[in-house]
């Protein structure tokens, strides 16, 4: 419990914007505060119980506990500057003051040798400004070292002034000056080092600082160039709206991996017929978005040189077309295509297609039928056309054209892949549903599924009811 009170009140009232040297002195402050606000209130605590007789600890203890407090509850409000000087002025000063005060009023309840302890925590103490402060705020910290070493010079001087010279103890003034000087001495080391170690992480600190700027700022113009990209990408990939989308004929659900995506779909009215198909390029991202706008150029080339709107031709005429504008034969790239391809004849009800290693289902008489496709990819060298299929469909079947996005999903319990067996039975569920809302129940299942895990490939499924 106590942990989580020391971890909310040492980054309570922190701007993260803030300078990363300044934020760490901020926080170094607030955790400072923080610990000997705790540590005060329990040894008031356990002092009370033990030694309720000792008026002058209480007292002084009291004031310090409160002088914390107000300062801890001024750094939750974001003015953290009280808490600075407390620590850096306030706590030197107020050791001073304490043992002048209890020397001169309550001389019985102080030991001989406290005279000399004060000087250990002064010592200590002698540092502090430079944890509180960074070497950018000059005048703070000139001033309060100066007055923690002028604290221990004139320690002696002012308790004699005071009336609260030790002359009881039988010291004379060759020790005492002696005690002076190896404690100033021993601050002023120890201030000197802090500092040459402070100069040293300032400037590295500095020099990250700018680093990460640059980086960010280059990651900045990144992340605006992708978004653009995104928008080109979709503008040359896809229409407003897929076929038949308008009379809740057609579904579509793609989820890019990431901004870009390597995966499209692609749609078409000609002739009186409906070309429709989804395409899985190499790779996903940047690479995947560069292989796609190059795949869609191929696939587009291709339905329009061949006016009988043969699908195998299409896909035989986008290999070829793809293997030039790639030269895969002579660069030995592995760019390729995975592409579900059909023509669906309205009038006639029948569907022809051809595929290229693609998901293609055909939803009929209330059975989720696997069509068969060419066992290669597009961008793959082959003396074989693909194999042109011919079917008669039903008003109310549904067309399922699917990357392997879906199934290659890693999650679930085990963190395993949601396989082809599971994706069949969730496209056979989702036959029943209306159009208009399967990409959101495929949503649902993939969140559900996937959990926390990354999104493994771009995802693109088309569902088309036939009429």
């Amino acid at each position: 419990m106590l942990l989580k009170v020391w971890y909310h009140i040492s980054f309570a009232g922190i701007n993260p914007n803030n300078n990363a040297v300044s934020t760490r002195s901020l926080v170094l402050s607030n955790q400072m505060s923080a610990t000997l606000m705790l540590l005060t209130l329990c040894l008031l605590f356990a002092m009370w119980l033990l030694f309720p007789e000792n008026t002058v600890m209480l007292s002084w203890l009291s004031v310090l506990a409160f002088s914390l407090t107000f300062g801890v509850f001024l750094n939750s409000r974001g003015h953290t500057k009280f808490s600075q000087y407390l620590l850096s002025s306030g706590l030197p000063l107020m050791l001073l003051v304490s043992t002048i005060h209890s020397k001169l009023h309550h001389p019985l309840m102080i030991h001989e040798g406290s005279y000399y302890n004060p000087r250990f925590f002064l010592i200590g103490l002698s540092f502090v400004p430079l944890v509180v402060f960074d070497l950018r705020q000059r005048t703070a910290l000139m001033i309060s070292l100066t007055l923690n070493l002028g604290i221990l010079v004139l320690y002696n001087p002012l308790h004699r002034w005071a009336g609260a010279s030790p002359e009881n103890i039988g010291l004379g003034d060759v020790d005492l000056t002696f005690v002076s000087v190896a404690s100033s001495s021993a601050a002023a080391a120890i201030v000197l080092g802090m500092i040459f170690l402070k100069r040293a992480n300032f400037r590295f600190e500095n020099r990250i600082s700018d680093l990460l700027k640059k980086t960010s700022h280059q990651n900045d113009e990144l992340t605006a160039g992708i978004r653009y990209a995104r928008k080109l990408q979709e503008s040359i990939l896809s229409k407003d709206v897929i076929c038949g989308a308008a009379n809740d004929q057609a579904a579509l659900f793609l989820k890019p991996k990431d901004v870009l995506s390597g995966d499209f779909y692609y749609c078409e009215e000609r002739s009186g017929k409906i070309v429709i198909g989804v395409v899985d390029c190499t790779g996903h991202g940047v690479p995947g978005a560069f292989v796609s706008i190059m795949a869609y150029r191929a696939l587009r080339a291709a339905v329009e040189a061949d006016e009988m709107l043969n699908p195998a031709t299409i896909l035989d005429l986008t290999n070829v077309q793809f293997q030039k504008e790639f030269n895969t034969s002579q660069s030995q790239m592995n760019d390729g295509m995975d592409v579900s391809l059909c023509v669906i004849d309205p009038v006639a009800k029948t569907v022809d297609y051809a595929g290229a290693r693609g998901l293609l289902f055909l939803w009929q008489n209330n059975q989720l039928h696997t069509l068969d496709v060419d066992r290669r990819s597009i961008g793959e060298p082959s003396i074989h056309a693909f194999h042109r299929h011919h079917i008669k469909y039903n008003s109310g079947d549904v067309l399922f054209l699917s990357s392997d996005g879906f199934p290659d999903q890693f999650g679930g319990l085990g963190d395993k892949k949601f396989g082809k067996p599971r994706f069949r039975k969730l496209l056979s569920e989702l036959a029943n549903y209306p159009v208009n809302i399967i990409a959101s129940r495929l949503m649902h299942v993939l969140q559900e599924w996937k959990g926390d895990t990354e999104q493994t490939d771009d995802i693109c499924l088309v569902a088309f009811r036939l009429k």
